[in-house]
């Protein structure tokens, strides 16, 4: 190629970069314009009394205390790529009630826990999590509420209930499920079956890659951006907080490349829904018809199995309903709570 081809073609590439980003930058603003009522909220800044759990396998989950020493408690279990912080509103509501001990902790490999381990994000593995959490931070009664990846987790211990008999009707009264699923063949579940696994299989293949090379992936992880921005809104519903997607955005930019790893694997290749009758105790399902992430129907099929089960849809509502309407998320889990502590 010729000095002058080269130049040309170099000017034609930088031409295409600089028209993506301004295309990029008017799409974000278009999307994010206006006020926005929750950009003051000081987001991930509350802070409890730290305590270290450690886990069966001996790593250290990072855990907070709020609220009332020896009040009923409420723990708090978050989603894959988020931390306790992403609880923010609901700790903020409850603790001014000054009824409630709440309870909120990283799962491994996320926030300042430790390191996900040698197995994974499996299902099995976040409920013997959330069993020494129950324990070792002296939180009983109490009501657990898990979002996504933290509500099947609080699945999973009804599941192995077997092997932590006391948990499920003892110490933990009741369960409230937000935003989550029973299943990794989510798109996929049907009329009370699997249609298909070749998409989880893949995305299998595609996490064994990954974890095979997390240490070299994560020095080319995507900065932050207006184009990450706009992807991360996908998980909101009709009307997205600026403040909340940037929230969420930099809750997933912290996450590690090995974390993300470890729960392809884990969060895509189980089904707990044979366990759901089980889960005998009080059970509030929490619902957006906009989640795309764990679509609606998924929390239908819950409260269709699960014995004592209510379940609340909130219209226009995306995955991260208790930062969308952390209002109503609020209040639902705290009548919740005194329904079944109190």
């Amino acid at each position: 190629m010729s000095p002058r081809g080269g130049l040309a073609g170099l000017a034609v590439f930088a031409a295409g970069v600089v028209a993506g980003i301004a295309a990029e930058e008017l799409l974000y603003r278009r999307t994010f314009g206006g006020v926005d009522p929750e950009a003051g909220e000081p987001l991930g800044a509350l802070r409890g009394e730290p305590i270290e759990v450690l886990a069966r396998d001996g790593t250290r989950l990072h855990a907070e205390a709020f609220g009332a020493d020896d009040g009923p408690g409420i723990v708090l279990c978050h989603g894959f790529t988020l931390r306790l912080d992403s609880w923010h509103y609901q700790i903020r509501d409850l603790v001014r009630d000054g009824r409630w001990r709440v309870v909120a902790y990283d799962a491994r490999g996320h926030g300042r826990s430790g390191v996900v381990g040698p197995n994974g994000l499996a299902p099995s593995v976040l409920a013997e999590d959330l069993e020494a959490v129950l324990h070792q931070t002296g939180v009983r009664p109490a009501v657990v509420a898990g979002h996504s990846m933290g509500g099947i987790m609080v699945q999973a211990l009804g599941r192995f209930g077997a092997r932590f008999p006391e948990e499920v009707g003892e110490h933990v009264r009741g369960v409230v499920l937000l935003n989550t699923t029973f299943t990794s063949a989510m798109g996929a579940w049907r009329d009370g079956r699997v249609r298909s696994s070749r998409l989880r299989d893949r995305l299998l293949v595609v996490g064994d890659g990954i974890s095979a090379r997390a240490e070299a992936l994560e020095r080319f992880r995507f900065p932050a951006s207006d184009l990450a921005m706009l992807l991360t809104r996908l998980g909101f519903g009709a009307t997205a907080s600026p403040a909340h997607v940037a929230f969420t955005r930099r809750m997933i930019d912290a996450t590690p490349t090995s974390t993300f790893a470890s729960g392809i694997g884990g969060m895509m290749n189980f089904d707990l829904h044979a366990g759901l009758e089980k889960l005998d105790v009080p059970v509030l399902i929490i619902a957006g018809t906009r989640d795309l992430i764990t679509p609606a129907f998924l929390s239908r099929e819950m409260a269709a199995r699960i014995p004592e089960a209510e379940l609340v849809e909130l219209e226009n509502v995306g995955h991260m309903a208790m930062l969308e309407q952390h209002e109503e998320v609020s209040g639902l889990i705290r009548s919740f709570a005194e329904r079944v502590l109190t």
